[in-house]
């Protein structure tokens, strides 16, 4: 039966340790080099040993130099020091595993440096064999772009196939709130009035609990806003697809669901 790897902070490294990191380190030197690949290490602790340029730009650092000795939760990149505990939750959730292959691929939205951006990070547990040791976690990471993200939103494919133009806009021209455009947006996406309570209860609770006929009682308000008659779903879709409203996603509802999210573990 083999040994349980033992779990190594920085000052505890053997010297064939510091070897292996070294070797991990100038191969990622090597990758990015010439390009943009989002990259890097932590120790057991979640501080930042080393990270490729890329990594550190969109965290707000000068170059990858800066980086070495922060948590996430000393990131100048305001989105990245929110969601650090998240982050942290995920990385211990690693190291402790029983499989030392274990890794996690999550699915970040929040504001880096370069803006509001969706990105898919994979983590995995740095193992020395040598010493049978843990001795932090390796990350990298992909943009993936808005209409990408729109995998994860039910239908919308289906409905409307490759969208060109596709943004994230802070308001479309119309008299609505944010709820209102969220709505708007869900109903869509052919959501059900039921579905579109239940993702409203979660990520915007209130005191009293929607249900169904509370939607149904927006929607008609929505309706008479817009001047929509008769008041009716298909009619209110309608106009909405009629005046490009599917080809932005409200920055309410892509904000809506900001932060790290699983997406896989194996």
């Amino acid at each position: 039966m083999s040994k349980k790897p033992k779990i190594l902070r920085p000052h505890e490294f053997t010297e064939q340790d510091k070897k292996y990191l070294l070797h991990l380190k100038n191969s990622i030197n090597q990758l990015t080099s010439f390009s943009n690949l989002i990259m890097g290490i932590k120790d057991v602790d979640s501080i930042h040993l080393h990270s490729s340029p890329e990594y550190a730009k969109i965290v707000g650092l000068g170059n990858s130099n800066d980086i070495i000795g922060r948590s996430d939760f000393d990131m100048p990149c305001d989105g990245t020091a929110q969601f650090a505990q998240q982050y942290i939750t995920e990385d211990r959730s690693i190291i402790e595993s029983a499989n030392i292959s274990t890794s996690l691929t999550t699915l970040n939205i929040h504001n880096y440096a370069d803006g509001l951006k969706t990105r898919v990070f994979e983590k995995k547990a740095i193992y020395n064999p040598e010493s049978n040791a843990i001795l932090g976690i390796f990350y990298s990471g992909n943009s993936v772009e808005v209409s990408e993200f729109l995998n994860i939103i039910p239908n919308y494919h289906l409905k409307f196939g490759e969208i060109d133009s596709l943004t994230v806009t802070s308001r479309n021209k119309l008299p609505l709130n944010s709820y209102e455009e969220e709505i708007c947006y869900l109903l869509i996406m052919n959501w059900e009035l039921k579905q579109i309570a239940q993702f409203m209860n979660t990520y915007r609770p209130t005191k009293i609990v929607r249900t169904s006929d509370t939607i149904r009682k927006k929607k008609d308000y929505i309706c008479n806003k817009l001047d929509v008659i008769p008041n009716s779903i298909p009619n209110l879709v309608e106009f909405l697809i009629g005046i490009g409203f599917h080809k932005t996603i409200p920055e309410s509802f892509f904000a809506r669901i900001i932060g790290s999210k699983i997406i896989r573990q194996r």
